[in-house]
C-alpha cells in the first residue's frame, strides 16, 4: 500500500480552560469556560482575552483563568494543543464573553 499524505489548512485557534469566578454575595468558584473559536484573521491577545467567560453561569466577576489555546484546521477537522497561559483580571474588568465573530 502506498502512503498518503493530507495537507491542512490553519483556520483560527479554539480557546478553552477554567475561569476563577467571583460569585454574587461572595464566594468564589471555578467553571470550565464554554469553548470559543477564532477565525485566524481576527486572532489577537485582545480577542483571546475576549473568549474568558462564565460558561453562562453569571457572576459578578471573573478573576482569572486559566486559557488552553489549539490551533484549528479546516474549520475544526483537527485541532492541535498549542500552549496554556494564566491571565489575571486587576484590569480587565470587562472580562466577559462580548463574542469576535
Amino acid at each position: 500500500m502506498k502512503k498518503k499524505t493530507i495537507t491542512l489548512e490553519q483556520t483560527g485557534i479554539v480557546i478553552q480552560g477554567i475561569a476563577l469566578l467571583n460569585l454574587w454575595g461572595g464566594g468564589q468558584g471555578e467553571i470550565i469556560m464554554d469553548e470559543k473559536r477564532i477565525p485566524l484573521n481576527k486572532v489577537s491577545k485582545e480577542n483571546i482575552l475576549r473568549c474568558v467567560n462564565d460558561a453562562r453561569f453569571g457572576c459578578e466577576s471573573i478573576e482569572s483563568a486559566v486559557i488552553e489555546i489549539y490551533t484549528e484546521y479546516d474549520g475544526g477537522t483537527a485541532v492541535v494543543f498549542e500552549r496554556t497561559i494564566t491571565v489575571d483580571n486587576p484590569r480587565y474588568r470587562e472580562f466577559y464573553c462580548r463574542g469576535i465573530i
